[in-house]
Formats: structure tokens, C-alpha cells, sequence
């Protein structure tokens, strides 16, 4: 499989429109995932991929690599977070193979920065963060959607699946990466949530406070309601997001009530979205 990847690679080279030569000579590291695998490669003797290459055999993982081309195919004709996501160079099939070949990001895995909620030195470092993801999400999600049809309800691109392990932090800013659950046609402040929620069980998870992987009615009390200073900073970007955003009460009552059913049971949907309208 790497020889006929290569060998399409460097047929197709000048289609990719990168800015440099055709390398002489091309090292492919691979990560087998969930129904696809993940190769990175490198150029000469460089020690950083400059690309990236999701590959599957998988009908399941079809739809979600094409959405993943789509999304960032959108976002660079409209010249939004450009060097902020990964530019898309290629989708194409290969022996019954779909391909998604894309640039490689920079930066630092954002869950290396993540240093607990219990500490001054967390809380520092989480609203520093929290700072920079909103300003990336307001970034992405403020040009209006060509694909709105209703003006009251607004419509954002959507990453779907925003949590701090498909992050990168560099010089530029917040690397946002893996787009496969992506959508056009997304509801605002739903990626914010998202991280929010994962952010604390994320820092809970790294204190060896908690071992399970889906959140349960607990750990929304912990990041929205718990009135400590780390879900504070969560309600300040919620709503700095949400004023930028230009969301009235009801929308993000809808909008929570969305997210709180993606997570839990009706019973405990029930009494979260209980708690969360006093809030909202």
C-alpha cells in the first residue's frame, strides 16, 4: 500500500500545489486507528511530517473523510483560519481505498498545557487557553454561511469533535485538526461546549480524579455548575462567546438542551437542563 501511495503522491505531485520540489525521497510513518490509518509523511531528511494521509477501507469512514475535505476545502475558498487548519490537498480513491491527503499542522498538543483545576497555576493556564480557543471559534464561526436558510437561526461551521486532544497551541494561535465529524450547516457555541466539558474531565482525568470516558450528570455539574473558579472561566467565555455571537437566551437554552441530550440519559438531561436554566 505505501508503494502505490507514494506513487500516486509523486504523479499527482504539481496538483497539491505545495511550495516546494517534488523530494527526492519520501518516509512514511503510520498509526493504525479505528477503521482507518493515519500515515504521516516526511520529506528528505526532515524531522516534521508535511502532510498528513487518512486512509480506510470502510464505508462507515467514507462519509466522514469526505466531510472532513469538504469542511476545510469550504473554509480555505473562504479564507477563514487558514493557518490555523490544515490546508486540503487531495480526495481520491484507490483500490477501494478513500483518501484524505492534507498538510500537516505545527505546534504542541494542547492536553500537554492542561494543568489541573485545582491549582492557581491551572486556572491561570485554563483561562489563558479558554481566552484563545474562543477567539479561534469566533474566528471560524462568525462569516456567515452561504448555506443559511433561516437569518433567525444561525448556522456555523462546525467542527464536531472539539476537544483539547484534536488541538495543537503554537505561535499562530489555536491548531485545530481531525475534522472528520465536521459540518456546514453546524449550531454555534456547540463546539464551545463540547470543549468546555471535555476540558474538565480532560484535567479531572490527568489529577487521577476520575477513569471513565463518557461524562456523566457529575461531571456537567463539575464544569457548569459546581461555582468554582475554573467553571467561572467557563461561563465567562460562554458568554463572551455568545455576545459576539449575538445569541439570545432562548437560543442557547436550545442550544445547551441539544448538547445535554448528545451525553446523558433522559432522566439526567432532565434535571442538568433543570439546573442549567437558572444560569441561562
Amino acid at each position: 500500500m505505501i508503494r502505490l501511495l507514494e506513487s500516486h503522491i509523486r504523479d499527482h505531485w504539481d496538483d497539491f500545489n505545495l511550495p516546494f520540489v517534488l523530494p527526492t525521497r519520501f518516509l512514511f510513518l503510520f498509526v493504525k486507528g479505528f477503521r482507518k490509518t493515519i500515515f504521516f509523511l516526511f520529506k528528505d531528511n526532515n524531522s516534521q511530517p508535511f502532510a498528513v494521509l487518512k486512509i480506510s477501507d470502510d464505508p462507515v469512514v467514507f462519509e466522514r473523510l469526505e466531510s472532513e475535505y469538504e469542511t476545510l476545502s469550504y473554509l480555505f475558498a473562504k479564507k477563514t483560519m487558514t493557518r490555523n487548519i490544515p490546508a486540503p490537498l487531495a480526495f481520491f480513491e484507490m483500490r477501494g481505498h478513500k483518501c484524505v491527503f492534507e498538510s500537516a499542522l505545527g505546534g504542541t498538543p494542547l492536553v500537554y498545557s492542561i494543568k489541573g483545576i485545582r491549582t492557581r497555576r491551572g486556572l491561570i493556564r485554563m483561562r489563558e487557553i479558554f481566552t484563545c480557543v474562543v477567539d479561534s471559534l469566533i474566528a471560524l464561526h462568525s462569516p456567515s454561511s452561504p448555506h443559511e436558510k433561516d437569518k433567525k437561526k444561525q448556522v456555523v461551521v462546525e467542527h464536531g469533535d472539539f476537544n483539547p486532544s484534536n488541538l495543537y497551541i503554537s505561535r499562530s494561535g489555536i491548531k485545530i485538526f481531525d475534522w472528520e465529524y465536521s459540518t456546514l450547516h453546524g449550531v454555534p457555541m456547540r463546539d464551545l461546549l463540547d470543549f468546555s466539558l471535555k476540558y474538565v474531565l480532560f484535567a479531572r482525568y490527568l489529577a487521577k480524579e476520575v477513569r471513565r470516558e463518557q461524562p456523566v450528570l457529575n461531571d456537567f455539574e463539575e464544569a457548569f455548575l459546581a461555582g468554582t473558579t475554573h467553571s467561572q472561566i467557563i461561563w465567562e467565555n460562554l458568554n463572551r462567546y455568545g455576545d459576539r455571537m449575538d445569541l439570545s437566551r432562548s437560543s442557547k437554552r436550545d442550544i445547551f438542551s441539544i448538547f445535554v441530550r448528545k451525553y446523558l440519559d433522559e432522566h439526567d438531561a432532565r434535571a442538568c437542563r433543570e439546573m442549567l436554566d437558572i444560569l441561562l
